[in-house]
This record gives structure tokens, C-alpha cells and sequence, in this order.
């Protein structure tokens, strides 16, 4: 079941910046806990489709042709798609755009803390971090990753975006960081005036996720066009509030409602063709998050402050 609403999320000043709209921000604590939320039933009052029942004529834009395709894909691991982030972190890391580590060596086991991206991709059995006496002596790096897109967005520019970003973690966690990600869908609806945010945590802090989970969760179409839209229509709480119409329209977070300590990630909405390559997204992401590390005083990518 949903948690309570989010407090990661400062709801005051969401509400100052869509002034009189009807605010929901659901938390969910796991990826898996949001896939089975999302495989529901519509609720009672929803009104509009069901993408659990939905297949599809355009799998390019879903990269699944049906939700039990999509479940499917989940459960035995995004083979196709960890191909192509393969290829886009091996396009970043051969083009200077993105280095393997931004802070002290580290040394790679069979088994550590966290894996290796470029290792992983790669088919190395030693792509485990160890983190050894650098465990506690590095802050937490907290990334909001706002997953929203318009349907003009091509299922190719979120999968360049979503290597882009496990590029960057695996820079972040390569200097001896441990990454807190949560993903969010923030919408506003076409009619009704109404925010809806849902917040996912896809990795806790010192936390192991599978590549594929990350992979998918932050770069697979399914993530925004089935699970998504499957946590819309299952929560009463969506009900009557003018989503129907296209599942509204996607909209970043009022910067005031960030947390202090977090590195926001815009979603596509403003930089849709800069995700037109695998080299431009990660110089898109990049960019993005070394503004907002450098004001909060944390590494930027790349090289220490």
C-alpha cells in the first residue's frame, strides 16, 4: 500500500507555486514495491484506461508491447536495454564525456559494496566496489531523478538519458560516495488543478540495487508509460482530478520544494534533444548536477572542488 505523503517533498511551496491546486505525494519505498502497486486495478473512480490491460502498436514508444511484457521484462532483466547502455556508456566513457572515477582509486573484488558500471557492462567478474576504510567518510549524495516526459519524447532519448545517469553514478559511488535515488513523475492535470508527484526510492544509501533495476527504473520508457501511469490509475486519491486526459502534463519540481541536501535532476521536459546521443546526455546530466553539487559543496564529477 502507498506510505504516507512524502516529507522529502516541502509541500508548502509546492502549493505557494500551483496556487489552489489539489497536492498528492505519495512515497514508495521500493521499485518492486511500486511494479506491484501498479499492476492493480484502476480505482473504483477512475475514468480513464487501464495500462495493465493495454497492449500496444507502438512499442518504440514503450519499449514493451504489453504489461505482462513489461513484468516479464523486469523479472528476468532488461537484456536489450542493458545492451544499449552498454553501448552508451562505452560511446561516453571512449568520447573524455564521463571518467571512471572522479576521486581516490578504489579497488574491484568479485564482491564489494556496489558494482562498477563500465566493469559490469563490460562482463568483468571483478566489478565490485570495496570501500574499505572510505565507508563513513564521504557524504551521502541524494539524487531526485524526475522521470517525466511529454509523449513527443522518443523511447531512444530516455534510454540515453538513463545511461547518462547510471554513468553518473557510478562516477559518484567510483569516488567513494554512497547515492540515495529516488525517482518522481511530477504532473500537473489538464483540467481540475491538481500536482501529483509520486516518489520512489530506487536505492537507499550503502544500499546494492542490480544494474538492471537502476537501468530500468531511471531509463526504460515502461518506467513513465506503464508503471507510472499504473500508480496513477490505481490511487484513488488521482480520482476525478482531471488526469484522464492524457495522464496530464509533465512539469518540474518548484525548486523551493527540493531539499537542501539533494541533486535535482530535471525531468526531459526542458532538454529533450539534448538526449539526442548517448555523449549529449551525458553532457546534459552532468552538467545539471555539477551546478548543484559545486552550491552544495559536494564533488563534482569529474574532479574534486
Amino acid at each position: 500500500m502507498y506510505l504516507p505523503q512524502t516529507d522529502i517533498l516541502d509541500r508548502s511551496a509546492i502549493e505557494l507555486a500551483y496556487k489552489g491546486a489539489k497536492i498528492h505525494l505519495p512515497a514508495i519505498d521500493s521499485l518492486a514495491e511500486a511494479i506491484e502497486l501498479a499492476n492493480g486495478k484502476p480505482s473504483a473512480g477512475w475514468k480513464g484506461g487501464d495500462v495493465t490491460s493495454k497492449a500496444t502498436s507502438s512499442p518504440s514508444w514503450y519499449q514493451t508491447d504489453s504489461w505482462p511484457a513489461c513484468q516479464k521484462l523486469i523479472a528476468e532483466g532488461w537484456v536489450e536495454g542493458r545492451e544499449k547502455v552498454a553501448a552508451n556508456l562505452a560511446a561516453i566513457f571512449a568520447s573524455g564525456a564521463a571518467e571512471l572515477s572522479c576521486g581516490d582509486a578504489v579497488a574491484h573484488e568479485v564482491g564489494g559494496a556496489y558494482p562498477d558500471v563500465p566493469l559490469y557492462v563490460a562482463g568483468e567478474v571483478c566489478h565490485m566496489v570495496n570501500e574499505g576504510d572510505q565507508l563513513g567518510e564521504k557524504p551521502i549524495v541524494k539524487l531526485i531523478v524526475n522521470t517525466a516526459a511529454s509523449c513527443a519524447i522518443s523511447g531512444e532519448r530516455l534510454i540515453n538519458r538513463g545511461a547518462a545517469i547510471t554513468a553518473l553514478v557510478d562516477e559518484i559511488e567510483s569516488a567513494g560516495n554512497s547515492c540515495e535515488i529516488i525517482a518522481t513523475w511530477p504532473a500537473n492535470a489538464r483540467r481540475g488543478g491538481a500536482f501529483y508527484a509520486p516518489m520512489v526510492r530506487i536505492k537507499a544509501a550503502g544500499e546494492i540495487v542490480p544494474i538492471d533495476d537502476l537501468a530500468f527504473a531511471l531509463g526504460h520508457p515502461s518506467m513513465v508509460r506503464r508503471v507510472f501511469f499504473g500508480l496513477l490509475e490505481v490511487d484513488p486519491k488521482t480520482d476525478g482530478k482531471g488526469y484522464e486526459d492524457g495522464y496530464g502534463i509533465p512539469v518540474d519540481i518548484p525548486a523551493d520544494a527540493l531539499p537542501t541536501d539533494a541533486i535535482y535532476l530535471r525531468g526531459v521536459v526542458q532538454d529533450g534533444k539534448r538526449y539526442d546521443s548517448a555523449e549529449d546526455a551525458m553532457d546534459c546530466v552532468r552538467e545539471i548536477y555539477n551546478k548543484q553539487a559545486e552550491a552544495n559543496g559536494l564533488e563534482t564529477v569529474g574532479g574534486a572542488l
